[in-house]
């Protein structure tokens, strides 16, 4: 398993095909997604696996910086190898208005 970190933002692991974000902010807004957004798709371009799960866990606000980044890499790796998973009810409720409720998992 290999890990790294930016910043307080994000930590990933890898674990076969499948690569891990974990979001680490409670609010992913404009500000904390400023560079989040270039680490995430360099790592998307060395990984050479299949789906990539971002965890939100410990997320309970995004803002459209994370919507869009969620669209970007989906589009990057197809249909269905993106998965959101552990969203509270917010989030939740902000990919389903944003018609993105497909990508959360559960």
């Amino acid at each position: 398993m290999n890990s790294a970190k930016n910043d307080g933002i994000l930590s990933f692991s890898e674990s076969g095909n499948v690569l891990t974000c974990l979001f680490l902010q409670e609010k992913m807004n404009t500000e904390n997604m400023g560079g989040a957004e270039a680490e995430i798709l360099s790592r998307l371009e060395a990984f050479k696996g299949g789906s990539v799960v971002f965890d939100l866990a410990k997320v309970s606000y995004v803002c459209s910086s994370f919507l869009r980044i969620c669209v970007r890499v989906s589009n990057k790796l197809g249909t269905g190898k993106l998965l959101l998973k552990n969203s509270s009810p917010e989030v939740k409720k902000v990919f389903k208005i944003s018609g993105l409720s497909q990508m959360l998992a559960g």
